[in-house]
């Protein structure tokens, strides 16, 4: 019994020691710092630099640009870097630091490029497909962007909880089951991977004053072909139509 009691004291010491050091999954948290592993764009004004943690680091610093103090200190393996300028150039480099080791940096700058801002839902990027169908398309300012698309008829209100559409890097979006007759209007809100969007719907008058509208009608099927006689000094120019809905009269002015 007592040999018995032994060997499983033995192994779950084993055990505890096999978890205080790399954990229960049998892995480590930390591994070799070799500076930084990635600078990310998240949105115009954002950008997003990961790291290896290191057990002989207690802290890491981060510098951006040439700037010889470092922006902040961080204790994990990532930081959000924010008020940054749109379709800007950054560059980075993070050292490790421990007040036994002192600061040391390790790998090069890491160079990233904002987002470009997005411009809207423009005039020219309404139009009409058919009598029940309208192409909606934008300017695509990033790849990693998401597209919220609102539509209302003129004159209700937008429903902003329900968009009509949600495209992820995409700048084309077709509404379709619309209504010959009506007047539509379009919206299209960029979101953004810090969690930001643009441009702002807190405010429905301005919304309103930026959303292109559209009146949806339907093409005229079975136009006439109209043709015109020589003209001859003297004489008069001869009419004719051809092709069209014989139910159709054509004057000519």
């Amino acid at each position: 019994m007592k040999l018995i009691t032994r060997i499983s004291l033995f192994i779950t010491i084993i055990y505890l020691a096999a978890c205080g050091e790399q954990g229960v999954q049998g892995t480590s948290y930390f591994s070799s710092f070799q500076g930084l592993n990635s600078a990310e764009a998240l949105s115009p004004t954002a950008v997003k630099l990961t790291w290896n943690l290191d057990s002989a680091y207690s802290e890491y610093k981060i510098y951006e640009n040439d700037s010889v103090n470092p922006l902040r200190s961080e204790t994990f393996s990532t930081a959000q870097v924010g008020n940054l300028s749109p379709s800007t150039d950054y560059s980075y480099m993070v050292s490790g630091y421990s007040s036994t080791a002192g600061e040391k940096f390790m790998g090069g700058k890491f160079s990233v490029r904002t987002m470009d801002r997005f411009t809207g839902l423009p005039l020219g990027g309404v139009v009409v497909l058919s009598g029940t169908e309208i192409k909606l398309s934008w300017t695509l300012n990033s790849e990693k962007a998401k597209y919220r698309i609102y539509q209302k008829e003129q004159g209700a209100a937008w429903s902003f909880a329900t968009p009509a559409g949600i495209l992820n890097g995409s700048n084309e979006y077709r509404a379709t089951g619309l209504t010959s007759g009506k007047t539509y209007c379009f919206f299209v809100v960029a979101e953004y991977l810090d969690g930001t969007s643009e441009p702002a719907i807190t405010n429905t008058a301005t919304v309103d004053a930026a959303a292109p509208c559209q009146l949806l009608t339907t093409a005229i099927i079975g136009l006439p072909s109209v043709s015109v006689s020589s003209v001859i000094p003297g004489g008069f120019p001869w009419f004719w139509t051809s092709n069209g809905n014989a139910s159709f009269k054509t004057e000519i002015y």
